[in-house]
């Protein structure tokens, strides 16, 4: 389940990118579902993108 911030309207949520394996810390990126996803495609990062609708579900 992915946490959204509890300040008025900001339309971010913590998506995780990474981590959280034996020893190492998680990982997660503030961003907006769009930001996410351009993070994701544009730059090839391995964010777990969480939100709303998803373009590659």
């Amino acid at each position: 389940m992915y946490q959204r911030l509890a300040v008025g309207d900001d339309p971010r949520v913590f998506h995780p990118a990474g981590g959280g394996g034996a020893c190492e810390d998680d990982i997660y990126i503030l961003a907006t579902l769009e930001q996410a996803v351009a993070l994701r495609d544009e730059f090839g990062l391995g964010i777990e993108v969480r939100g709303l609708a998803d373009p590659q579900e």
